[in-house]
């Protein structure tokens, strides 16, 4: 009977251990758990039944998360994607910090932007305030995939205009 429980017990895990890794979907894992309960429920049957369940329940519990955490780091990713290996997530704007353009349609805060001697329309975020369109602007700042831009008061002159 011993050999039949620690048969259901490690069928229960391997049923957890497939599912996790190769046919995702949670129905071997509930089959596994079923496998589990069912070998501490046979051990009820055995002599000293209720004490040598609950260990075996308590040693399942606590086996479970480590197996699970296991199995997902044999599928996740494991090399970080840098930018100096080529990957790029969001478009570099660095280079246009301090250039000079003039706002393509109203930024409240958000709007379009062409930038002096760059042929794209770029997102852009207003500082503060309101820019309305056909205003000079200066890039300031870069946040994630937009540039965020100030109205250049009259006289004033961007800091590059290349």
């Amino acid at each position: 009977m011993t050999l039949k429980i620690v048969l259901f017990t490690i069928l229960g895990f391997a049923l957890i251990i497939i599912d996790l890794l190769f046919l995702p979907g949670g129905f071997l894992v509930a089959a596994g758990a079923a496998l589990i309960l069912y070998s501490v429920y046979l051990n009820l049957a055995e002599p000293y039944g209720i004490p040598r369940a609950i260990v075996h329940l308590l040693v399942c519990i606590a086996i479970t998360p480590k197996l699970i955490t296991w199995s997902l780091r044999r599928i996740s990713l494991k090399k970080e994607m840098n930018k100096d290996d080529g990957y790029v997530g969001v478009e570099d704007h660095t280079e246009m910090l301090g250039w000079a353009g003039s706002a393509f349609s109203d930024l409240r805060p958000s709007g379009m932007v062409i930038l002096d001697n760059h042929d794209e329309h770029l997102d852009c975020i207003a500082e503060s305030g309101y820019i309305e369109k056909g205003s000079r602007v200066e890039v300031v700042e870069e946040r994630g995939p937009s540039l965020v831009v100030r109205k250049i008061r009259e006289g004033q002159l961007g800091t590059n205009t290349d």
